[in-house]
Protein backbone atom coordinates (compact mmCIF):
# COMPACT_ATOMS: atom_id res chain seq x y z
CA UNK A 1 0.00 0.00 0.00
CA UNK A 2 1.37 3.41 -0.88
CA UNK A 3 1.23 6.59 1.20
CA UNK A 4 -2.06 7.69 -0.37
CA UNK A 5 -3.74 4.47 0.75
CA UNK A 6 -3.98 2.76 -2.62
CA UNK A 7 -3.44 -0.94 -3.20
CA UNK A 8 -2.11 -0.92 -6.76
CA UNK A 9 -4.04 0.94 -9.45
CA UNK A 10 -7.50 -0.35 -8.47
CA UNK A 11 -7.81 -0.48 -4.69
CA UNK A 12 -7.98 2.04 -1.92
CA UNK A 13 -9.04 2.72 1.63
CA UNK A 14 -12.74 3.31 1.88
CA UNK A 15 -12.91 5.07 5.23
CA UNK A 16 -14.96 8.13 6.13
CA UNK A 17 -12.91 11.31 5.97
CA UNK A 18 -13.68 12.11 9.61
CA UNK A 19 -11.72 9.05 10.84
CA UNK A 20 -8.77 9.27 8.43
CA UNK A 21 -6.59 11.01 11.05
CA UNK A 22 -7.15 8.13 13.45
CA UNK A 23 -6.36 5.62 10.68
CA UNK A 24 -3.08 7.40 9.94
CA UNK A 25 -2.19 7.42 13.66
CA UNK A 26 -2.93 3.71 13.83
CA UNK A 27 -0.76 3.01 10.76
CA UNK A 28 2.14 4.99 12.25
CA UNK A 29 1.87 3.19 15.58
CA UNK A 30 1.75 -0.21 13.85
CA UNK A 31 4.76 0.68 11.71
CA UNK A 32 6.62 1.60 14.89
CA UNK A 33 5.60 -1.36 17.09
CA UNK A 34 4.60 -4.00 14.51
CA UNK A 35 7.85 -5.98 14.82
CA UNK A 36 8.29 -5.59 18.57
CA UNK A 37 8.20 -9.08 20.19
CA UNK A 38 6.56 -7.74 23.37
CA UNK A 39 3.80 -6.06 21.35
CA UNK A 40 3.23 -9.18 19.22
CA UNK A 41 2.98 -11.38 22.33
CA UNK A 42 0.42 -9.05 23.92
CA UNK A 43 -1.50 -8.87 20.62
CA UNK A 44 -1.63 -12.67 20.29
CA UNK A 45 -2.68 -13.00 23.94
CA UNK A 46 -5.54 -10.57 23.38
CA UNK A 47 -6.63 -12.40 20.25
CA UNK A 48 -6.54 -15.76 22.00
CA UNK A 49 -8.10 -14.82 25.36
CA UNK A 50 -10.32 -11.87 24.53
CA UNK A 51 -11.34 -12.12 20.87
CA UNK A 52 -11.48 -15.94 20.84
CA UNK A 53 -9.13 -16.38 17.88
CA UNK A 54 -8.06 -18.77 16.71
CA UNK A 55 -11.32 -20.38 17.68
CA UNK A 56 -10.91 -23.22 20.11
CA UNK A 57 -12.28 -26.63 19.23
CA UNK A 58 -15.01 -27.79 21.55
CA UNK A 59 -16.15 -31.39 21.90
CA UNK A 60 -19.94 -31.20 22.10
CA UNK A 61 -20.91 -34.29 24.12
CA UNK A 62 -24.67 -33.97 23.79
CA UNK A 63 -24.50 -33.13 20.09
CA UNK A 64 -22.31 -36.18 19.47
CA UNK A 65 -24.77 -38.46 21.25
CA UNK A 66 -27.70 -37.04 19.29
CA UNK A 67 -25.79 -37.39 16.00
CA UNK A 68 -24.96 -41.02 16.76
CA UNK A 69 -28.62 -41.77 17.49
CA UNK A 70 -29.70 -40.13 14.25
CA UNK A 71 -27.12 -42.04 12.19
CA UNK A 72 -28.08 -45.32 13.86
CA UNK A 73 -31.75 -44.64 13.26
CA UNK A 74 -31.12 -43.84 9.59
CA UNK A 75 -29.07 -47.01 9.15
CA UNK A 76 -31.82 -49.10 10.75
CA UNK A 77 -34.45 -47.43 8.58
CA UNK A 78 -32.37 -47.98 5.43
CA UNK A 79 -31.75 -51.61 6.37
CA UNK A 80 -35.46 -52.14 7.00
CA UNK A 81 -36.31 -50.66 3.59
CA UNK A 82 -33.85 -52.96 1.87
CA UNK A 83 -35.27 -55.95 3.74
CA UNK A 84 -38.82 -54.99 2.70
CA UNK A 85 -37.75 -54.68 -0.94
CA UNK A 86 -36.10 -58.08 -0.79
CA UNK A 87 -39.25 -59.67 0.74
CA UNK A 88 -41.41 -58.00 -1.89
CA UNK A 89 -39.10 -59.23 -4.65
CA UNK A 90 -39.25 -62.77 -3.32
CA UNK A 91 -43.06 -62.67 -3.18
CA UNK A 92 -43.32 -61.21 -6.69
CA UNK A 93 -41.08 -63.97 -8.09
CA UNK A 94 -43.07 -66.68 -6.23
CA UNK A 95 -39.98 -67.86 -4.39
Amino acid sequence: MDKVGRFGIFGGQYVPETVMNAVHELEEAYDKYGNDPEFLEEYRTLLRNYAGRPSMLYYADRMTIIARKVVTSLRLHQGNQQFQRCRCGLRCCNL
